[in-house]
């Protein structure tokens, strides 16, 4: 057999492999400027839509126009972000006014419909919107979606309820805000401000009063948004009976008011490390000068963020200087007091 014969079949295999590469090669590139010519014409797109629909929404706060063009069906998904964006921007009579707008467009009906899809991306956008429009027939099914595994889903539901009717929306929402961890504290404690203090006073100090030592310190996190005066009171009388580690340093953190520093004093000995950081923490919102001395102790404790947070309360005390800290540190005899103070020195240099 010559070696013509035997190589014929691998050339021919290797000359089709080849023109298979250089076939993908070319329709990934088809592929790509076809993608890239479709995002193109989508931006130009959503240009016009917005230089025709921002105006409007200027206009329409103060007063609907009374001919608004029609929306395409393949502008609703940029019509619906460009006027929820707007929406984020406004607060008060602005927002129903620009509510009016969209009602008047049928975004309600839309939202609805968008609501029903298998789209995460359309569902979303459709509980947000429906938020936005504080759409009451909507409350069942975004009260359904805020058990949905999908955090940024479920949450996003949770919020347009608060926008519904808060007042009603927290006595739905207090045992999720618990329970769901995938939930972040900070996303919960945004939307409890929107709320506003005399929306969620009065169901948050209720909810903290009666609520499980596992739970408590989420809800107590979210007090910051209540009236003080209020929920205050409540966070005294757990203080006082409060047996649960938990329960102790979230309730420290709670303290705003000067009349409170003896919780804070009594709990800077506590055997739980956290706990002695929210009382020598506490003690640096609402003590005073008196309380130098007894800041510190706390300076050579064992725990490294005790020593951080006290040297912090320290320095952070009402008529102490800068150099009172200095000379504190250069008459102390333990090193990691020194190491610590010296630190906050420097911090509050370079602040």
């Amino acid at each position: 057999m010559s070696f013509a014969d035997y190589s014929d079949p691998h050339l021919k295999l290797l000359l089709w492999v080849g023109l298979a590469i250089v076939g993908i090669t070319l329709l990934l590139l088809v592929q790509t400027v076809l993608l890239r010519m479709q995002l193109i014409l989508r931006q130009h797109r959503e240009q016009r839509l917005t230089a025709q629909w921002q105006p409007l929404f200027a206009q329409s706060l103060t007063a609907v126009p009374q001919s608004l063009p029609p929306i395409a069906k393949s502008d609703w998904d940029a019509f619906l972000r460009l006027w929820n964006h707007t929406q984020e921007s406004l607060s008060g009579e602005s927002k129903h006014k620009l509510n009016q707008l969209a009602w008047a467009c049928g975004v309600n009906l839309v939202a609805q419909q968008l609501l029903a899809q298998k789209s995460m991306r359309a569902r979303l956008i459709a509980v947000i919107t429906l938020g936005h429009l504080q759409e009451k027939n909507a409350w069942a099914r975004l009260k359904s979606i805020t058990d949905d595994p999908h955090p940024l889903l479920s949450l996003a539901a949770a919020r347009a309820l608060m926008q519904i009717d808060a007042n009603a929306a927290l006595a739905e929402l207090l045992p999720l805000f618990t329970h769901r961890h995938d939930w972040p504290l900070n996303k919960i404690a945004n939307m409890i401000n929107e709320a506003g203090p005399d929306a969620v006073t009065g169901p948050l100090t209720q909810a903290v009063e009666i609520a499980a030592p596992e739970d408590f310190p989420r809800l107590v996190r979210l007090l910051s948004a209540a009236h003080s005066e209020q929920s205050l009171p409540a966070i005294r009388r757990i203080l006082q009976s409060a047996t649960d580690d938990r329960v102790i340093s979230a309730c420290l953190q709670a303290l705003t008011d000067p009349d409170d520093v003896e919780f804070a004093r009594t709990y800077m000995r506590h055997p739980s490390w956290f706990v002695r950081v929210q009382a020598v923490s506490a003690l640096g919102r609402i003590g005073s000068k008196e309380d130098r001395d007894a800041l510190i102790p706390p300076l050579s404790d064992s725990v490294w963020w005790v020593r951080y947070r006290a040297a912090q309360a320290l320095a952070g005390l009402p008529q102490v200087t800068l150099d009172e800290v200095r000379q504190i540190r250069d008459n102390i005899k333990d090193r990691f007091a020194q190491d610590i103070l010296t630190q906050v020195i420097a911090e509050r240099q370079a602040a």
